[in-house]
């Protein structure tokens, strides 16, 4: 009992001591000159070092206009952030950016431990350079690899422990102006979560991103995936979506037919990229509804597509497989009119050159590529009002060859290796 009454005694008087008038003094001059230092001094170092810094490794402009600290609840709160050639000609912009450094966890893991990251109405310009021939995302990609390239570092340096618990973008914009062939394309409405990030060890992160292409056309996918790239699992969700939006951002270059038509889809994926590549997806469901292709230089459709349905379907890269329980078309239309070369014109949307190789006495002879042959299952399978138009010269003549009123299969199982067609049932009308 005395043992315990002169802990008491000792604690009082060492508590005492601690909050005495004097010890508080210094207490209290500890914190004030700790919170003036570091709110004078963080903006400081980031005006002067860290810009300049960044400037120095991408051969970019960083601007901000203000910057922020609070030492009390370590959040770093910068205002204007552009980055890119010059500040009238921002890559990256962003009205708010928001860190929270997670001080008890940083110790606990002896490492940065970021609880927050929080980019508000950020802004991606991506558009042709003067000469016409890239865009000014390559200059600053090649930029950064060009000064990486030059600066020594020993081989395969460790990352830094850093984990950042929450990555958030909200309302975003990207606006895609460089080398298409039609109306700038703008991204917006851009929404990214990702939480449980970390560069040592192997750790699950878990994600959500949506966007929207215009009034109507919105894209949404959600999932997790392991640091390490061994395995990721997500779903993604596309709806009235307008392909001619999609066609009209490529290079002028690629000599692709015009697409038009409304698509919806959705699709479960599973990936992995250590140690190979494979990819899954699962429980696809797409619908193609006013489907046109149409030659760069003729307004005559190549194919025409008034619906196409499939249900919980399934496509899987490494085993070469497709699977699906329902398959409809309906007003499938094909227009074959030959072109210059006397070919029918459908070829010209293949592929077109020889892939070649070159051999021991410097000659270039063509490349066999390997064939790898796919399989198709078809539960319930459905061809409405499919027609085929052959055209010798022009639209002026159109002769239809082949019209077919209707075809309805079960069972369906199509081998292009071995050639083989099976189906249960197969009724045409």
């Amino acid at each position: 009992m005395r043992g315990y009454t002169r802990l008491l005694d000792s604690s009082r008087i060492w508590l005492s001591k601690l909050f005495s008038p004097s010890w508080s003094r210094w207490l209290l001059l500890i914190v004030v000159f700790y919170g003036i230092a570091s709110a004078l001094l963080i903006p400081f170092v980031i005006r002067q070092q860290l810009v300049p810094a960044v400037s120095a490794q991408t051969g970019a402009t960083l601007s901000l206009k203000g910057i922020g600290w609070n030492p009390l609840t370590l959040n770093l709160h910068l205002d204007g952030m552009v980055v890119g050639s010059s500040p009238e000609d921002s890559l990256f912009s962003a009205e708010g950016f928001d860190l929270d450094i997670g001080l008890l966890r940083s110790l606990i893991h002896r490492a940065l431990v970021i609880d927050a990251i929080i980019v508000s109405k950020p802004r991606i310009d991506i558009h042709a350079t003067a000469s016409g021939d890239s865009t000014n995302l390559d200059v600053f990609l090649k930029g950064i690899k060009t000064r990486t390239q030059e600066s020594p570092s020993e081989a395969n340096p460790a990352p830094p422990r850093v984990a950042i618990n929450r990555f958030q973008m909200e309302e975003g914009l990207i606006h895609f102006a460089a080398l298409q062939k039609g109306t700038p394309l703008d991204i917006h409405s851009l929404t990214l979560d990702v939480h449980d990030l970390q560069t040592w060890g192997i750790s699950e992160a878990l994600f959500t991103v949506s966007l929207q292409l215009d009034d109507q056309a919105q894209v949404s996918a959600e999932g997790n995936f392991l640091s390490d790239g061994s395995d990721s699992d997500f779903s993604i969700e596309v709806h009235h979506l307008n392909l001619s939006q999609l066609e009209s951002q490529l290079p002028p270059s690629m000599d692709v037919p015009n697409l038009n038509g409304a698509l919806n889809f959705s699709s479960h994926f599973k990936a992995k990229v250590i140690p190979d590549i494979q990819i899954q997806m699962e429980h696809m469901h797409a619908e193609l509804r006013d489907f046109r292709l149409t030659r760069p230089e003729s307004d005559l459709p190549l194919l025409t597509l008034g619906k196409l349905l499939l249900d919980e379907g399934r496509l899987d890269f490494a085993e070469h497989r497709i699977d699906a329980h329902a398959f409809e078309v309906q007003d499938l239309g094909f227009i074959s009119s030959k072109g210059s070369d006397g070919q029918p014109g459908w070829l010209g949307i293949l592929p077109r050159g020889v892939v070649t190789h070159e051999a021991s006495d410097g000659s270039s002879a063509p490349a066999e590529k390997p064939h790898t042959p796919w399989k198709i299952g078809l539960h319930e399978l459905k061809l409405g009002d499919v027609h085929l138009i052959q055209s010798l010269s022009g639209p002026s003549d159109l002769q239809p060859d082949i019209r077919l009123g209707s075809l309805e299969g079960e069972g369906i199982d199509i081998d292009s290796g071995s050639r083989i067609f099976v189906a249960h049932r197969l009724e045409l009308s």
